[in-house]
């Protein structure tokens, strides 16, 4: 398990609500480097992907898939070579604490593909020289996205985590096949 866990059990995401999930994790502060690390095409790169952020509320928002993709062949093959892309718009700005942002994962091979789009939530609260991230992801629109998301986020917090702490990572393919099988067994159902 994680070191920067609230508890052994925080590592995981949880479902909140319908369609929405929430994980919180400590990370090492302090939080203008972590809000770097969500806002900063070149610091985004290191844990989820790079792309383009206008940074504004109604800016627009490119999330380039790129952080597995560039380190593990698999992946490429799984997407035909074709890096996913992830559209947004920013919904609420307010540097260093939230950043809300539309969230459209139709081009992602691991979801149901059919369009949806859902809302992702950053928060950021200072904890002494540590930060805690809530992240909360809504409007989900089925059980086989939401395990999806909860594999695909506690692998990307992870290595956030893992980044901020200068400690490598564990691949993100076979991490993510892992906690896929353990989310089945937490979220039943299609």
């Amino acid at each position: 398990m994680k070191k920067n866990a609230l508890n052994e059990e925080d590592t995981y995401g949880v479902l909140v609500s319908p369609g929405t999930i929430q994980f919180k994790r400590l990370l090492p502060g302090p939080i203008e480097r972590v809000w770097d690390y969500l806002t900063n095409p070149e610091k985004t790169k290191l844990w989820m992907g790079g792309g383009t952020f206008d940074l504004r509320v109604g800016g627009l928002c490119e999330w380039h898939c790129d952080y597995a993709f560039n380190l593990e062949p698999e992946i490429r093959k799984k997407h035909n070579g074709v890096i996913p892309v992830i559209y947004g718009r920013i919904l609420e700005l307010e540097p260093p604490r939230l950043f809300k942002m539309t969230w459209d994962y139709s081009d992602c091979v691991n979801t149901s593909q059919d369009g949806s789009k859902s809302e992702i939530t950053f928060e950021l609260f200072p904890q002494e020289q540590n930060v805690l991230l809530v992240l909360t992801h809504s409007g989900m629109p089925n059980n086989h996205d939401i395990r999806a998301a909860l594999a695909g986020w506690h692998v990307h917090i992870d290595i956030l985590s893992d980044t901020l702490s200068n400690v490598p990572s564990a691949p993100f393919m076979s991490a993510h096949e892992a906690l896929e099988i353990e989310y089945k067994k937490r979220i039943k159902g299609d």
